[in-house]
Parts: C-alpha cells; structure tokens; sequence
C-alpha cells in the first residue's frame, strides 16, 4: 500500500503526461528497503543509479535524492521506498533536448509480509515463456521499461508461485522476475553472467562480495536451464527481501543448503541486525 509519496521534493503523487518516463520509459528507478530507520546498502544503490545515469546521458546529481531518502528512512522501522528519476519533461518525438530538467518521483510503501516469510520457508519457482531480449547497452541498468516483467509476472502469478526464472532468447538462464538467481554445484557459487540482459542487482553483488569470506568460490557465467537440474542448492535475492531458498523446481525438490543459510546469516548480521 501507497503510505506517501514526492515529487520534486513536493508531496505529490503526480507527474504530467509529457514526463518521458510515462511516454518512453525514459528513466531509471531504485527500490530500497527501509529497516530500523535506515536504508541497507544505500550507497550500492545510489552507485549504481549514478552509473546508470551517465549511460543514458541524463545529467543530475543525487546527493539531495539520498539524503531525503535517508531523511524518510529515519521515521520508519519496515517500508520499502522506491526512487525514479525521469529524464524529464519534452514535446512529443524521441529526441533528448539539452535543456531538460530530470523529474524525481519518491514513494513509500508498506512492505509485504508475505514475502518475507518465504525467506525461512523458501519457495516453488517456475520457467516463464516470456524471454528478456538481449541488450548489451542497456543490461545491468534498472530502467523503467519493464514490459518484459509484467508479462513474465502474469505467467508466475497464473501458476501461483512468488517467483519465476527467466531466460534469454537464447535458453540462457538470466533471472528471476523481480531477482536474481544463484545456484550451488560443487559447493561453487554461479550465477548468471548479465553483459546482455538483465538488471545487476545490488544484493546480487553483495553476495558476490561476501562468498569469498565462507570460503565459496564464485562465478558468473551464462548457462542454461537444464543446468540447474544439476544443483545442489538454488536461490534468489533482492535487496528489499534478502535471499528466497528455493526448494522446488520443475517438479524437483531441493534442499536448503548450507551455503543458502550462510549466506542469509550474512545479510542477517550485516545488513538486518537485531
């Protein structure tokens, strides 16, 4: 649920039909959980939205973004707060005039519980239809075309799951629908290589960072779905609900495994702490 929301540094919960973001999906956007009146891995995410930024030429500083954010963070124990910024407002036609002003969109919801939970229990995933195209230049970034999920999420619903994996228009393995995907073979960390699509999650570097201190050997590569067949243990993350176990796919059960849990006992103590 919708609790507040600013636009421009106003509360406000409207922006013009002009906005490219609405027009084009000319935007890019953070999603970041709030936990006892702070914000994990804030300054992962505003690196990466700066990163993100620079490649699509949209020229704004956010410092005064993080800091409000951290300002809303500061009356909340458990929300999810969502940051877009928009390349701004231009007359029809897809050309960037110089002289637009970037629009910021700042929103805060109640997180889901549900969600939560899974985190312990684990979860069913799925194989959706729906394949991300490949896109070198845009891969990594979270921009706001995100037509591919939605049709990819309606798949994942229908089925009554939480999650699916999606593939590239290659058969290779790339995600989950609002995650991303590891899996263990041979006490091995892999996870999807995301040169050409997919959105490089921050949760998903910072597990990548902290296996080497358990002692896993990690790697990116691209796969395929049969792969994950040979698995000893399958998991998804992102950062507003931490690492989900999976413990069936494709109609195979799968354990829990300890790496899963070391990793979650990770991001418990680093980035949860009681």
């Amino acid at each position: 649920m919708l609790m507040a929301s600013w636009v421009n540094g106003i509360q406000s919960n409207t922006v013009s039909i002009q906005d490219r973001g609405f027009s084009f999906g000319d935007g890019l956007f953070e999603t970041m959980r709030i936990y006892k009146q702070h914000i994990p891995l804030i300054d992962r995410h505003f690196k990466r939205l700066n990163s993100s930024l620079q490649k699509l030429d949209i020229f704004f500083n956010t410092n005064e973004v993080k800091r409000k954010c951290q300002k809303i963070a500061n009356e909340h124990n458990d929300a999810t707060l969502k940051v877009i910024i928009t390349r701004g407002q231009t007359e029809r036609g897809y050309g960037t005039p110089h002289n637009t002003r970037p629009n910021i969109a700042i929103s805060l919801f109640d997180r889901s519980k549900e969600l939560s939970a899974s985190t312990q229990d684990g979860i069913k995933i799925y194989v959706c239809q729906t394949q991300l195209a490949r896109q070198p230049l845009l891969a990594g970034l979270k921009h706001l075309n995100r037509l591919e999920q939605v049709l990819a999420k309606q798949e994942v619903d229908k089925k009554g799951c939480i999650e699916g994996v999606i593939l590239d228009t290659n058969s290779n393995v790339v995600e989950g629908v609002m995650s991303n995907l590891f899996m263990v073979v041979d006490s091995k960390l892999i996870t999807p290589s995301l040169l050409e699509s997919g959105v490089k999650g921050v949760q998903r570097d910072f597990i990548l960072d902290q296996a080497g201190t358990i002692g896993v050997e990690s790697t990116e590569k691209l796969f395929p779905i049969n792969a994950l067949k040979n698995a000893d243990e399958i998991f998804l993350c992102n950062s507003n609900y931490g690492i989900w176990p999976v413990v069936e796919f494709n109609d195979k059960g799968y354990q829990i495994g300890q790496i899963t849990r070391k990793l979650q006992k990770i991001i418990s103590k680093e980035l949860f702490p009681q």
